[in-house]
């Protein structure tokens, strides 16, 4: 039995779609996803509505984007934050790096 948390990045009309628990066990592929994203657009939009919980990993993750995106001299936006994800990424304090 699969016990592993659901997690999605996916491609849609206005950009991309992350999903699910972006969470420790998650994090590693997701990053992976992201990154490849990254290299096929010049600015990135990623919409977090459907992010059902995220932790320190999957901060780091949005984090890594962002850092990736701004030194390739790209740009990404985070958009539809819910309220119990932008709660944790201001308790991590990285809302205005993320641009929540």
């Amino acid at each position: 039995m699969n016990t592993a948390p659901d997690a999605r990045f996916e491609s849609t009309p206005d950009g991309h779609r992350l999903s699910g628990a972006i969470v420790q066990a998650t994090a590693t592929r997701l990053l992976a996803e992201g990154e490849r994203a990254l290299t096929s657009a010049a600015s990135i939009r990623v919409d977090l509505a459907d992010v059902t919980a995220i932790d320190s990993a999957g901060v780091a993750v949005l984090i890594a984007w962002a850092g990736a995106a701004r030194r390739q001299g790209r740009s990404i936006a985070f958009v539809g934050a819910s309220p119990a994800t932008l709660a944790f990424v201001r308790a991590a304090g990285v809302e205005t790096l993320l641009g929540l």
